[in-house]
């Protein structure tokens, strides 16, 4: 439900608002994808006595912190990117690698709240 709005628009291919759209589409996907790696499997057992005779597995959201800590890291190592004529996302600087589905991406450089405007 988060992804609608980028995907049921039509823009300009190439366009900045297209690269929006795409950076938004591409980073709420790694975001997915960090909460998933680093989920956590927590066991239970059951049984007389803690014979632990069954046990049951699952899957257990990890802390916000950890998530964020996560994606801290991945902020710090984002790549800069551009949408091309073709509507899709490329590297701005053909020096770095491509970002993996996991890495965040972004189309220009965050302001610096330290300094003043």
């Amino acid at each position: 439900f988060v992804d609608v709005r980028e995907r049921e628009r039509t823009f300009r291919r190439g366009s900045r608002e297209q690269a929006r759209a795409l950076m938004n589409l591409h980073n709420n996907e790694a975001g997915r994808r960090a909460v998933i790696k680093t989920a956590q499997v927590t066991c239970k057992c059951h049984g007389v006595s803690g014979s632990c005779s069954l046990i049951t597995c699952w899957q257990q959201m990890p802390s916000f912190r950890r998530i964020g800590d996560y994606l801290k890291d991945k902020y710090d190592g984002a790549t800069e990117v551009r949408a091309n004529k073709r509507g899709k996302l490329q590297i701005r600087d053909r020096r770095f690698n491509l970002p993996t589905a996991n890495d965040l991406v972004y189309i220009e450089e965050s302001p610096n709240y330290c300094l003043r405007n």
